[in-house]
């Protein structure tokens, strides 16, 4: 059997990738994409659960933010 990680997240959850340490930069003058910094994956996320409060707790927890944060979020293309 193949394994289908679309359809693991699916039962069992999902991903989120959380860049930070750096900031959004103009590309080609005209779209904002994120530069440099570090990416860091947290698997096996609730759908049920997800909310910007579950996010701003992994952020302050887990990369011990404790100061003002902003946060945006885009889905993944094609899910």
């Amino acid at each position: 059997m193949l394994f289908d990680q679309h359809r693991l997240e699916i039962e069992m959850g999902f991903s989120v990738v959380f860049h930070h340490m750096r900031k959004f930069e103009r590309f080609r003058g005209r779209m904002l994409r994120y530069e440099g910094g570090e990416e860091h994956v947290v698997c096996g996320l609730d759908p049920d659960m997800w909310s910007y409060f579950e996010a701003l707790g992994i952020l302050k927890k887990d990369f011990k933010y404790d100061g003002e944060l902003y946060m945006w979020w885009e889905p993944k293309k094609g899910r």
